[in-house]
């Protein structure tokens, strides 16, 4: 059995597409559990019909305490082999689940997929799709989206581009670089022409073999968490999102493996990064299962003026678990990477968001106070010879406290990732 944990808040305009592309599923042994974290919209009550209707589905409600807690509560109910995270505002191809369950992959303890950028120029399904919700879904469902897996996609050319720990698929949206190659559509969607990848559903539908890994080659795939790069030169999976991937539950469960309430942004990384420490195998499947729904209503586009202390905690517990594996020591360049990474989205999207209110006096403060942290002092060591040059000269900036140049580029930075 395969359990798709759904935490569901205020998603009444996409609810219905996600949890009937998981009961299109062409593999029907799994359950969906659905997570109510304290809606105020009527999704509890679309959450509640489905439950009603189908035995597999699994409606529980708490109040609002964020993804982290509804998904750990999922965790909890989850009876499956396998465990797969939905996003409530996206949906899955029919072969998602099969793929999943292949006897091929049986010994794996990880499984990685492709998901791609669904940019919907309306909230609710259009008129003209099937009676599944899923846009395209009597073909392939892949045309009007984008492939996340592409070359250099986790590589904007601008510091703080490559999220530093945001949550799921939204990490890719925040990341990806769109070559000229790649034209927009009259419905503000980018096409999927990943190469090798084949259009269509079914399992034998795409021409790239598997990858697999184990052992050794298993610390690659956790640096790539740490410092985003492409797996292969035809593709570049999310290592830091928890959706369109699938974990073996009897290991989350051996090592109690949860998302932490406590940090609010880059819980995903985390998560992610306590299980492929513990993972001894891993298999990549370059086909397109899983399309994140694109609209402007996203949190992560809004300012959050606690990021600084969020990314704070999340430095240190990426830090205690590797160190607690005995991985610190292997990883340390890449920690210090990932390190100003964290520093720089801070300083792009808090410290001088244009979104702030503060002072240019208070954001000084702040500052002087980043630059007393122990983390971020040992990562500077590593600034001339890790990162892209403008991420570089931004941290560079940032040391010497040059804080209006620091101001100055990160403005510059914010405008320019928020105009893609």
């Amino acid at each position: 059995m395969i359990s798709v944990i759904i935490p569901v808040y205020n998603a009444e305009p996409y609810l219905n597409r996600c949890i009937d592309s998981v009961l299109a599923s062409a593999y029907s042994d799994f359950e969906i559990i659905l997570v109510n974290d304290g809606s105020t919209d009527h999704s509890p009550d679309i959450c509640r019909a489905y439950a009603e209707n189908d035995i597999r589905v699994v409606f529980l409600s708490q109040e609002n305490r964020g993804v982290s807690s509804a998904r750990n509560l999922g965790l909890e109910a989850a009876r499956g082999e396998w465990i797969v995270f939905l996003d409530s505002d996206d949906f899955i191809t029919d072969d998602y689940l099969s793929l999943t369950a292949d006897k091929a992959y049986g010994q794996q303890d990880l499984i990685l997929f492709r998901f791609a950028k669904h940019a919907s120029s309306a909230s609710r399904p259009a008129p003209g799709e099937t009676d599944s919700g899923l846009p395209g879904a009597a073909d392939s469902g892949l045309s009007g989206a984008m492939d996340s897996s592409l070359p250099g996609a986790a590589d904007s050319g601008l510091p703080g581009a490559a999220d530093s720990g945001l949550s799921g698929a939204t990490a890719c949206a925040d990341a990806v670089h769109l070559s000229p190659d790649f034209a927009t559509g009259s419905d503000g969607i980018v096409p999927d022409r990943a190469p090798n990848v084949r259009d269509g559903q079914g399992a034998d539908n795409f021409s790239e073999k598997a990858l697999l890994y184990q052992g050794g080659e298993m610390l690659d795939l956790i640096s790539r968490i740490l410092v985003p790069r492409p797996l292969t030169e035809s593709c570049s999976p999310d290592f830091r999102t928890p959706c369109a991937r699938a974990y073996r539950r009897s290991l989350i469960e051996r090592y109690s493996i949860r998302f932490s309430p406590d940090i609010r942004i880059g819980e995903d990384l985390l998560f992610n990064l306590e299980y492929q420490l513990r993972a001894k195998s891993c298999a990549y499947i370059p086909k397109t299962v899983y399309f994140y729904d694109i609209h402007g209503d996203s949190s992560s586009h809004h300012f959050n003026p606690g990021l600084r202390q969020n990314h704070g905690r999340l430095l240190e517990a990426v830090r205690e678990a590797l160190e607690k594996n005995g991985m610190f020591p292997r990883l340390q360049r890449d920690y210090c990477s990932y390190a100003l990474e964290n520093l720089t989205y801070v300083l792009i999207r808090e410290i001088f968001s244009p979104l702030s209110t503060r002072k240019y006096r208070e954001s000084r403060r702040l500052c002087r106070e980043m630059r007393r942290s122990p983390l971020y002092r040992q990562a500077m060591r590593q600034n001339l010879s890790t990162g892209i040059l403008p991420r570089r000269i931004l941290v560079s900036a940032f040391w010497l406290r040059c804080y209006l140049l620091t101001a100055l580029i990160s403005r510059v930075s914010y405008a320019w990732l928020e105009r893609r």
